[in-house]
């Protein structure tokens, strides 16, 4: 399972990534999920599955914006790279 994930880019990069991922990740799920339950309600199991997948997908994705932020010269400091 290792030489599987090793070669892995997705996680790769999310695993040197991860402080921006752990600091950040709990206020897009607080953003995301009221507009999302608006859209498509939870009230049974599809449609539980559906709002928990969009909710996933956009965290994953407003999180790749962040890191890729970070990246740039001026933020560096915010996750400790100089």
């Amino acid at each position: 399972i290792i030489k599987i994930l090793n070669k892995n880019k997705f996680l790769e990069y999310f695993g040197k990534n991860s402080l921006v991922i752990y600091c950040i990740h709990f206020l897009f799920l607080k953003l995301l999920s009221i507009p999302i339950s608006i859209i498509v309600y939870p009230n049974n199991i599809y449609n539980t599955i559906i709002y928990m997948l969009l909710v996933f997908i956009l965290c994953i994705a407003s999180s790749a914006c962040i890191i890729k932020l970070t990246t740039y010269k001026p933020f560096h400091y915010l996750t400790g790279k100089f």
